[in-house]
């Protein structure tokens, strides 16, 4: 058979960092602009719906992602992806100390995708703190209502560490109250 050689590794991974790169951008921009699309009418004040999901179910999961949505839009405005993993940090094989892993993780520093410590069920109280506290610098946007799904321990962590204030909707009673509206209509 006449068939092209494989793409070695390296090259992959490089190919890999590439599309990666672009699709942050990509997606990044489109976020700014739901923001701003959101936030149109004049005001930097807006609602969203926040969650968070994991890789996998249970509280052993080792990736998560939070998300805000604009609740006029239905668009995607903010997400926080957590991992509590990095393949990189787990090949390292040998000890924890002195000048060769410090040297290594000097140079794994700017690739490790680890950014959350904790227990599972923890990240999307993280990736909501995350989320709110860069909404003003990054989305120029103060999310003051926030209609969250009834998690215990998100919203009120939000109040004690978000830069303003914020009221929460509950999310039964916000669905409510647009089942009535699409009934009367």
């Amino acid at each position: 058979m006449d068939l092209p050689s494989p793409v070695s590794q390296k090259s992959y991974e490089r190919i890999m960092r590439k599309i990666n790169l672009a699709s942050r951008e990509v997606a990044d921009d489109s976020m700014k602009n739901a923001a701003k699309e959101v936030s149109a009418s004049g005001s930097n004040e807006i609602c969203v719906s926040g969650d968070g999901t994991w890789k996998t179910r249970g509280h052993t999961s080792r990736i998560g992602v939070c998300s805000v949505i604009g609740d006029v839009t239905g668009k995607v405005i903010d997400v926080a992806v957590l991992s509590s993993y990095c393949k990189g940090c787990e090949k390292w094989r040998g000890p924890k100390s002195g000048h060769s892993y410090e040297e290594w993780k000097l140079k794994h520093q700017p690739h490790c995708v680890k950014n959350h410590i904790g227990s599972s069920s923890k990240m999307e109280v993280d990736g909501m703190k995350e989320i709110f506290q860069r909404s003003v610098p990054q989305r120029n946007a103060k999310y003051i209502k926030y209609i969250g799904d009834g998690d215990t321990n998100t919203f009120p962590e939000l109040q004690r560490t978000a830069p303003y204030s914020i009221e929460k909707l509950n999310v039964l009673a916000t669905y409510k109250s647009v089942w009535v509206l699409d009934c009367e209509n």
